[in-house]
């Protein structure tokens, strides 16, 4: 698959409007506010009749059960309520609709460790280093459909985000019709390697035939596309550890040129603290089921 905005460009007139307003919050809030029951875009975690479904497969492997785990434009779709009787205990889910997140928290009000912040995930409240995995399905190809002249900076802003959210030695879990030559450059930024802005991440892709998800259950959008893609890609992203240090280490140096030395000694102490008292990864599944 292309890009959504170049690919676009080969849709009819009224497809290439669609895809450009799913960048847009008017669009999602309209749409929430018409179609208020679940959807899953791509492949579902859950699917009746089978034991298990190549999502499920996916979050079992890499993230952990009793680990903190962010759901990145988590929408209506069921995979928070699916994922929390799974098993999985602390769950925060954010989307920048406040209609959905309304809906949302209603709708699994007795569910309490699922949390609901309204947010833009290029801009997040949460505290640096803060979750053991991350699962993004289809926001970054969200993201990607705009004909925004802002539309890499945002890209960029996003991947940063999830990089400082995650503690050292996380996953980001990406699930996109985004092929690697569309996707890797904006997620391992290797490019930035000598400065503060480079990723920590190291991507390994899974493709996933679509056959396969078909048997799952498979809603999805491939029907505003001009040909058929065989696969959908998983992009499993770790926070290498080192690669987190050296960004770590010029962050810090840059921040003492511009606020001096004693605060950055203040800044140390305070990160060291709180990653003392929540910061230990949770350790992951041994097997998938």
């Amino acid at each position: 698959m292309l890009d959504a905005p170049k690919a676009s460009l080969s849709l009819r007139s009224d497809d290439a409007l669609k895809l450009c307003e799913y960048g847009r919050i008017e669009y999602w809030d309209a749409r929430y506010m018409t179609l208020p029951n679940s959807y899953d875009w791509y492949m579902n975690y859950k699917q009746p009749g089978q034991k298990t479904t190549a999502l499920r497969n996916l979050i079992l492997k890499f993230c952990a059960k009793d680990g903190l785990t962010l759901i990145l434009g988590s929408g209506n779709s069921s995979l928070p309520g699916d994922m929390y009787l799974d098993g999985y205990s602390n769950i925060r889910n954010v989307d920048f609709s406040r209609v959905v997140i309304d809906q949302m928290k209603r709708k699994y009000c007795k569910m309490k460790s699922l949390e609901w912040t309204q947010a833009d995930v290029c801009d997040m409240p949460f505290e640096d280093c803060s979750f053991d995995c991350a699962i993004d399905k289809g926001t970054i190809d969200a993201l990607f459909c705009s004909d925004d002249a802002s539309l890499e900076c945002r890209i960029k802003s996003y991947c940063q985000e999830v990089d400082r959210v995650l503690k050292s030695g996380g996953v980001w879990i990406v699930l996109s019709y985004g092929p690697p030559e569309a996707r890797l450059e904006f997620l391992e930024n290797d490019g930035y390697s000598q400065h503060q802005d480079m990723l920590s991440f190291v991507c390994e892709v899974i493709s996933i035939p679509k056959s396969q998800v078909l048997l799952d259950g498979h809603s999805g959008m491939t029907s505003i596309y001009p040909y058929e893609e065989t696969n959908y890609y998983a992009y499993i992203c770790t926070k290498d550890p080192g690669k987190a240090l050296e960004k770590e280490a010029m962050q810090n140096e840059a921040f003492k040129k511009k606020e001096g030395n004693a605060a950055l000694v203040i800044k140390q102490q305070r990160q060291k603290e709180r990653l003392d008292r929540d910061g230990h990864l949770a350790k992951k599944a041994s097997c998938v089921e």
